[in-house]
């Protein structure tokens, strides 16, 4: 069977989207690092938004920090690839906003050559929370990565030494003003670019340093839409769509959000015409999300699989895990949470809990339970330490937090564990000590937030994991819902 590609986009069926606009004509201003599903699914969708409109500049290059094997995939297929929207029926288009996908660790010069070039406006990120290297919610500046690069500034490994010697040769030819967009589900995203960026300049490039604080812009979006991992079952379903081979389609929910902070300093492609929202400030929209749906995702994925589910939306079809899991976002969370103009938390809640019970939507509780050690940091730790602070019920946190422990525990015995601590812990599991619970939590940064002292919460903490080890956990969660009422 042929595969998808720029010579057979007219051979596909009418009821596949394909682009109105001439491929050979589409231009590259953005640059982008991690193209991975989620960006194919979101930022790529609204660059080819505006194609679509006649936006011809509106073209992406993308970058891989690590593996080859998206690019490998599509430059067989002109870097075409299909969004397969899973609704009823699930609905089919083909995008066209990838230009190119560099390799970094190929030709890094390249990368940083495209960070230089005049003709690219704005650069965007989605590489993961542990791609930014934090370390107690700041850039680790000691971190190896970040020493190396600053030792050898023409040959990075990270997103800061890419952007930091890409400046510095902008600086020296152009001189154009640029934004740095940050697309991932930190906080502050932006400013954190910025810091690492700023670590590295100063130290080799001060005077592109000093040109950067007039011409350089570092950017926060809110990001939303769900995309799990593509399947067999995807690939062979797009096929039979297509009638063709297409090597990595996406699949993704119909609902998409892409909020950003307006304080561009270069000229960047329209969003707001492609359905984005642009505020003068997303710091709203940035806790709302990572207090509600992303926690909500990672209490799911906690519990999902210590009851040994396999995708969210058999959590959800869990009654005594969807009430547990909506009144601590109702009860709790919502008392501490300001909500920007036209945001109604509580129906932003039973959206966010719909979207995850949707079956069409396969999203493997491992992939959202993967890098927990980094994700609680921003989901849960600053929310329990406000209710804490509050002197507001906190039993529910209390519960999850030692669930999670015990989910450390069995994804190290199970050998599924996917996180960038997994030797940490590990290495806590050889060398036991009389606070096994507190050892864990700490290599999550628990000890920097201040419910890690409260005794009375740590002491609750402690007792719920000591049931959950001789227990069901949805026995006990039938418990603490019958105790609420």
């Amino acid at each position: 069977m042929k595969h998808l590609s720029a010579a057979t986009l007219d051979s596909l069926p009418t009821t596949v989207t394909v682009p109105n606009y001439q491929l050979a004509e589409v231009t590259a201003s953005i640059l982008h690092f991690g193209v991975g599903n989620f960006h194919r699914a979101h930022q790529a969708v609204y660059a080819d938004n505006l194609l679509r409109k006649g936006i011809k500049n509106s073209g992406i290059v993308g970058v891989s920090l690590r593996s080859s094997k998206m690019r490998d995939e599509l430059i067989q297929q002109d870097f075409l690839y299909t969004v397969a929207t899973l609704d009823t029926p699930t609905t089919y288009r083909v995008i066209g906003a990838i230009k190119n996908i560099l390799v970094a660790p190929e030709d890094p010069q390249r990368v940083i050559d495209q960070v230089a070039d005049e003709n690219i406006t704005l650069i965007t990120t989605t590489i993961t929370e542990k791609a930014y290297l934090l370390k107690d919610g700041d850039v680790d500046f000691t971190a190896d990565a970040v020493s190396c690069d600053l030792a050898n500034p023409t040959s990075p490994k990270t997103i800061y030494g890419f952007i930091a010697a890409g400046i510095q040769a902008r600086y020296h030819t152009s001189a154009t003003p640029i934004t740095i967009l940050c697309c991932d589900n930190i906080q502050d995203g932006g400013a954190k670019l910025r810091a690492g960026v700023s670590h590295l300049l100063k130290q080799f490039a001060p005077l592109a340093h000093a040109w950067m604080q007039e011409n350089v812009s570092f950017i926060s979006s809110m990001v939303d839409r769900i995309t799990p991992a593509t399947t067999p079952e995807i690939i062979a379903e797009t096929q039979d769509a297509l009638t063709l081979t297409d090597a990595s389609p996406v699949p993704a929910e119909t609902y998409t959000q892409w909020v950003i902070e307006d304080n561009f300093v270069s000229p960047a492609p329209p969003f707001a015409e492609a359905g984005a929202i642009l505020v003068p400030s997303i710091t709203e929209y940035e806790t709302i999300k990572l207090r509600f749906l992303n926690a909500a995702h990672s209490i799911l994925a906690t519990i999902g699989y210590l009851c040994q589910d396999e995708y969210i939306h058999e959590t959800m079809q869990r009654k005594a895990v969807k009430d547990f899991t909506e009144r601590l976002l109702r009860e709790e969370l919502i008392s501490i949470t300001d909500a920007p103009a036209g945001i109604d938390l509580d129906a932003y809640i039973s959206q966010t809990l719909a979207r995850f019970a949707q079956p069409k939507i396969p999203y493997r509780v491992l992939q959202v339970g993967s890098d927990t050690s980094l994700k609680i940091q921003q989901r849960w730790f600053p929310a329990l330490d406000k209710l804490i602070q509050n002197k507001q019920q906190s039993s529910r946190f209390a519960f999850i937090l030692a669930a999670w422990v015990v989910f450390i525990e069995r994804t190290m015995a199970d050998e599924t564990m996917n996180d960038p601590a997994k030797n940490t812990f590990l290495a806590l599991q050889n060398s036991p000590t009389s606070d096994p619970i507190m050892d864990v939590l700490a290599v999550a940064n628990a000890n920097h937030f201040s419910f890690s002292t409260d005794a009375k919460f740590m002491h609750e903490v402690a007792s719920h994991y000591h049931e959950i080890g001789q227990s069901s956990i949805l026995t006990l969660i039938n418990k603490l819902n019958a105790k609420a009422d």
